[in-house]
């Protein structure tokens, strides 16, 4: 009983606790979501790549760092700040700790760029500091160059670069604003400066300049090009000026590639690719479709072929050599002082153990993001992937595919392993997962030659078997006429009028004129007909968008929407009819709207004959031999197209010149048509939801 008691009154202070005590929640987590892009190009979540280390105020000299716009570290972990609201450079040692300030004697007025390289070249002991200054008062830009003695610490003016040598810049009106820098390991320096709309300066040595680097495109309007056609470089008809976006930050990554960085503020600007990779011919070898924003701020490179790009905002994304997103993490944190979200966030550099720092010149403190282990998996394996290892990452990237089973580039490293490794079906496999077409192309292409070689002897054997089967029964035939009685079902499913009705449209393949003679004079085929045509043709697109080769196949089945698709098809082709046939009565055609129904459907039977043989095709082709599956369609398109142009001139009677222009007219008037739907679309919408609200008010009253 005493026990009994014991254990009771256990249970009581136990409730007692849960219940009146406050419940603390331990949650490890990062403040922020980690995203990656899936085979579908959407961004999905991840598991962490890099979580918060640290947040640093630094103050020194009692002057706490402001606005700082650039920063970098060099090779042994040495911080380089320019510290642009106390117009100033600091370095700051591995430790964090302040070792050194620079600039206050040189006046600098807007110190916003800063970079590192080793000065052993010119024979000097330790770095060059490179800053860019621009004083707006009197209008006069520079570069200055400091000797850092890596050792001691100290820092010395070496050399001051006004505005570079040259007579393209030799101008009363130019003036030399330089924001950001990035210099090679033989001194030559790549600028970016305010209004520089032709690209980024490359500048020597002896500040002369070379010529303008990596341009950003312009893009124009139709209606843009259509004034330029109009009125050529007449200023008074070229109302918006088109100027390129001048790229804001560059970056070099020692191995001759040049990434810059640029903000999209003019409209006129193509804004689909902010973040570039150049070589020197200014080629950009990102692609346009990549990941990115459009209030990029800054880049850098590491250790892994991989590049690292913030945004104002205090998103930071990481992308592999190929500028494929890996990671985004981070972001904004407005008013809230949370390690690893930003209020504005201006610059970002990596040390030595792939620590990333993030400057927040709102906040005016340097916050430290450290690689998890899954990060860290990610870029030992992305190590030997880019250095061509791929059977020493294959057990790696296994690793990574457990803490992620759908990250892409995983998968596309098992692949490349299978493939060194022969595993040709493995190999395919994962590269369907990682949507690597190029790849599976390769790993089909040696399936399909292992199996032409060890079964082309029976191969033969089966086409010659075949052909003389075929030449067999084609000679007994003759004598036993066995095969018309074989046919006779199929005759007499033939000699049903709906389906002889349905089957005779396909003779617009081979005699298109007799064709319309004997539908309009003897309704040989019906709107009916034509409409199971048009069923038939809409199945076909369907099985298309299924069992086309992966190869050729771009289509997310668990995207796709039946009724879109639907749409899709038979909207442009009623509408087509439905235009063509106000057109011929205006044009005084003499197609009924059923002849020009069963015409224009007996013009797609090309499509329905072969695309079939194209889908089938498509399964056993490679993309070196893609021209065959685009020469098909090209041939099929081709086709219905010619098919379509005599329907018309034989249906209602027309010239040659006469159905041109009755097709343009046509195309013309699908236009309007659409115009037409869209408004009757947005009136009854409106009325719609005119009605809702009045419903709703009556409930509320």
């Amino acid at each position: 009983m005493k026990k009994i008691k014991i254990i009771l009154s256990l249970i009581l202070v136990t409730l007692l606790i849960y219940l009146f005590i406050p419940t603390c929640y331990v949650n490890a987590s990062s403040p922020y979501n980690t995203y990656t892009v899936n085979r579908d190009n959407e961004m999905v979540a991840t598991q962490d790549a890099y979580e918060p280390y640290n947040s640093i105020k630094i103050i020194y000299n009692t002057l706490e760092i402001k606005n700082a716009q650039d920063m970098t570290i060099d090779e042994f972990d040495n911080l380089f700040i320019a510290d642009t609201g106390n117009n100033r450079g600091l370095i700051l040692d591995s430790s964090m700790t302040v070792r050194a300030e620079f600039g206050l004697t040189e006046e600098l007025s807007n110190a916003r760029g800063i970079y590192v390289v080793d000065a052993t070249q010119d024979s000097k002991v330790g770095e060059y500091i490179y800053l860019t200054d621009y004083n707006s008062k009197t209008n006069v830009g520079r570069i200055l160059r400091y000797l850092f003695n890596t050792t001691t610490y100290e820092v010395t003016l070496d050399k001051i670069f006004n505005t570079p040598s040259s007579w393209v810049l030799d101008s009363e009106t130019y003036v030399y604003k330089p924001i950001k820098i990035a210099v090679s390991s033989n001194y030559y320096m790549y600028v970016t400066a305010e209004n520089a709309s032709a690209g980024v300066l490359m500048i020597t040595p002896n500040n002369e300049f070379i010529t303008y680097f990596a341009s950003n495109t312009v893009t124009y309007s139709f209606w843009d090009k259509v004034v330029f056609f109009l009125y050529g470089d007449n200023e008074q008809a070229n109302v918006r000026k088109q100027i390129a976006t001048p790229p804001y930050n560059v970056m070099l990554d020692g191995s001759g590639y040049v990434y810059t960085i640029t903000q999209s503020e003019i409209e006129s600007y193509d804004d689909s690719n902010n973040f570039k990779k150049v070589n020197t011919g200014g080629i950009n070898y990102f692609p346009t479709s990549m990941w990115g924003v459009n209030n990029f701020v800054d880049s850098y490179y590491g250790k892994y072929s991989n590049t690292y790009a913030l945004s104002s905002d205090g998103y930071i994304f990481e992308y592999d050599n190929e500028g494929n997103l890996l990671f985004k993490f981070a972001g904004p944190g407005i008013g809230l002082d949370v390690y690893g979200l930003f209020s504005s966030a201006s610059t970002i550099t990596l040390d030595s153990n792939d620590y990333i720092y993030v400057m927040d010149n709102t906040r005016n403190n340097l916050q430290i993001f450290k690689p998890t282990i899954y990060c860290s998996l990610v870029h030992k394996a992305l190590s030997l992937y880019t250095s061509a290892q791929y059977e020493e990452a294959e057990d790696i990237w296994d690793e990574v595919l457990r803490y992620n089973s759908m990250f892409d580039l995983a998968h596309k490293g098992v692949g490349l392993a299978y493939y060194m490794e022969g595993k040709y079906s493995e190999a395919l496999d994962e590269f369907y997962i990682a949507d690597d077409k190029v790849d599976y192309s390769d790993s089909y292409w040696e399936i399909r030659n292992l199996y032409l070689t060890e079964h082309l002897s029976g191969i033969f054997l089966f086409i010659i078997l075949l052909v003389v089967l075929l030449v067999a029964v084609t000679l007994t035939n003759r004598k036993y006429h066995y095969m018309h009685y074989a046919l006779v079902p199929f005759k007499k499913i033939g000699e049903v009028k709906f389906i002889n009705q349905v089957f005779y449209s396909f003779n617009f393949l081979r005699a298109p004129n007799n064709t319309i003679y004997e539908i309009r004079k003897h309704k040989r085929a019906t709107m009916l007909s034509s409409s199971v045509l048009l069923v038939i043709l809409f199945v076909i697109y369907i099985l298309g968008l299924i069992y086309t080769g992966f190869i050729f196949n771009d289509t997310v089945i668990e995207n796709t929407i039946l009724l879109n698709e639907g749409i899709k098809i038979m909207l442009p082709v009623i509408l087509f009819i439905v235009a063509n046939y106000l057109m011929s009565s205006l044009m005084e055609g003499e197609g009924r709207f059923r002849d020009i129904f069963t015409s224009t459907v007996g013009a797609l039977t090309p499509i329905i004959v072969i695309y079939p043989f194209i889908i089938i095709l498509s399964n056993v082709l490679t993309s070196n031999e893609s021209f065959l599956y685009t020469f098909l369609l090209v041939i099929m398109f081709i086709w219905s197209g010619i098919l379509l142009f005599m329907n018309i001139k034989e249906t209602n009677n027309y010239s040659v010149g006469q159905t041109f222009v009755n097709i343009l007219l046509t195309l013309f008037m699908v236009l309007i048509l659409i115009l037409v739907i869209l408004i009757l679309y947005i009136m009854m919408y409106q009325i719609i939801q005119f009605v809702a609200d009045i419903i709703k008010e009556i409930r509320l009253r």
